[in-house]
């Protein structure tokens, strides 16, 4: 049997998604989550094999959701449902890997029909070769994030090379993230060991050895500010001993949303308004209405950020 987690807002939807789930006979409900940070949360928790996901949720958007997790679980599959028939949605969809694309109502014979083939999809998997990952990949994607053994991070520690028994964490979230993340690892690296990773517009760099946290902090400050001019936001957590450093992770994410708060908010916070407004616009206003929004958004974006990041950001 292969779990499902279904992602929706509203409770006539997912009622019907689970009766029809329970007569699929290859399929068992994990759970239901009615917005994107309680879907995010649910597939960290369950890591499903297959994911409902409505795009206009609460919070995140669906396609959002993806974005955040599609690299760290790229066997699960996901299936988009949308009461509009958007090819935008559609286009953004393609490079997360999504599987399928439902236009709500969705009919039991098409909702039975996915199954089928997401279960014909999920068989195929089971004798492909997994996807590669490297061991610092699975460290700082999976393993970091969750309370390991003494033993377990003895292993980690000798097959990275980590010189010492405790470390700290370090999210980076900007444009570019692959090669920022480079730059930052590679002027640390002077003075410091560390391994990195990035998935989308974020990266993950894990410091090790016994290191002043205000100390560090001044540095990445510096080297971002010589190196990385534009937009990036990071944040850092506390130094931890090597078998418990998820909750460092925790505390650099809730440091980045602090940052967030602080630093720019002004900005930020009128481009996701722009940016949100233009999402609720679209398939319900006209097209002149929303080609107007658009056409200010883009113009502001340019007007205040340097050439390559504006077109980044668009």
């Amino acid at each position: 049997m292969y779990s499902v987690l279904i992602v929706d807002d509203e409770e006539p939807v997912l009622d019907s998604y689970e009766f029809m789930l329970s007569g699929s006979g290859n399929f068992l409900l994990a759970g239901k989550a009615r917005s994107g940070f309680e879907a995010l949360k649910l597939i960290h928790e369950l890591e499903p094999d297959l994911v409902f996901m409505d795009i206009n949720i609460p919070g995140l958007d669906g396609l959002e959701v993806i974005a955040d997790v599609h690299k760290k679980f790229p066997a699960m599959i996901f299936v988009l449902s949308t009461a509009y028939e958007r090819f935008d949605l559609a286009r953004r969809a393609i490079p997360l890997g999504v599987f399928a694309y439902l236009v709500k109502p969705v009919s039991k014979k098409t909702f039975l029909s996915t199954l089928d083939t997401v279960f014909e999809a999920l068989q195929s998997r089971e004798g492909a070769e997994p996807e590669t990952e490297t061991q610092t990949q699975r460290f700082l994607r999976r393993t970091v994030w969750k309370a390991i053994s003494d033993d377990e991070w003895e292993t980690c520690r000798k097959d990275l090379s980590l010189p010492s028994d405790k470390a700290l964490v370090i999210i980076l979230e900007t444009a570019e993230a692959e090669r920022r993340c480079v730059l930052l690892a590679e002027r640390l690296s002077y003075k410091h060991h560390c391994i990195f990773d990035s998935m989308l517009n974020r990266g993950l760099l894990l410091v090790s050895g016994e290191i002043s946290r205000d100390t560090l902090a001044n540095e990445v400050d510096r080297i971002l500010a010589e190196t990385m001019p534009g937009w990036c936001l990071w944040g850092m957590g506390g130094l931890c001993q090597g078998p418990e450093l998820y909750p460092s992770c925790a505390a650099a994410l809730r440091d980045l949303e602090n940052r967030r708060g602080q630093s720019g908010s002004n900005a930020y916070n009128a481009e996701r308004r722009r940016i949100i407004n233009l999402r609720h616009k679209m398939g319900i206003a006209g097209s002149a209405e929303t080609r107007k929004l658009f056409t200010l958004h883009q113009e502001t974006v340019f007007a205040a950020n340097e050439f390559n990041l504006a077109k980044a950001k668009m």
